[in-house]
């Protein structure tokens, strides 16, 4: 049997975009899945679209709390989560249908302890079309492993920084530390 991989949602004020979002998750071509929705004091009616997710798909699991932003989200779902892989989603995210098993797949073929996939912004007028392509499995192009991670950041990284300038003033480079798009180990 595979492992069970967590996937830890903060959810706040959603209600447009968190059905999509959580039908995204249910399609994933890696079953053994636990949904953590982490309704954090949403005022919006996402609440309730999270408990009748949970009443249709026994894999979901809801927290209801009080506001507290989402780090708080993320880490009551983090004491909740059983799996031995853990991913982030945003509320208004949508994973393509095997972002999952791509990301578990990298894990177990390397040894790694964190594995990361691709992400493509869009905007609202684009959501047909991205909803219906994240349908559609997507096979990843190469598998890029580094051995000493944090070396490669300092020379590599770094050094693209200063040669291009603070990423600030050149649209289109994010050094921001983003926790989706990732699958850990959950014993890191």
């Amino acid at each position: 049997m595979s492992k069970l991989a967590s996937i830890i949602v903060p959810v706040y004020n959603a209600k447009d975009f968190l059905p999509s979002c959580i039908d995204s998750l249910r399609r994933q071509s890696y079953k053994h899945v636990e949904i953590l929705l982490i309704d954090d004091g949403s005022t919006d009616g996402s609440a309730a679209i999270c408990d009748r997710a949970a009443d249709r798909d026994r894999r979901i699991r809801v927290i209801h709390q009080k506001n507290g932003g989402i780090a708080s989200a993320q880490n009551a779902g983090l004491e909740a989560a059983q799996g031995a892989y853990i991913t982030f989603c945003d509320n208004d995210d949508l994973l393509a249908v095997n972002a999952v098993e791509v990301l578990v797949e990298a894990l177990e073929h390397t040894g790694a302890d964190i594995s990361k996939g691709r992400w493509q912004q869009f905007g609202q007028s684009q959501s047909e079309d991205i909803l219906a392509l994240s349908r559609t499995p997507r096979t990843p192009r190469r598998l890029t492993v580094f051995r000493h991670a944090l070396a490669c950041y300092q020379t590599v990284f770094c050094k693209t920084l200063r040669l291009l300038g603070s990423p600030s003033r050149r649209p289109g480079i994010s050094t921001r530390p983003i926790g989706w798009c990732k699958m850990y180990r959950a014993q890191i």
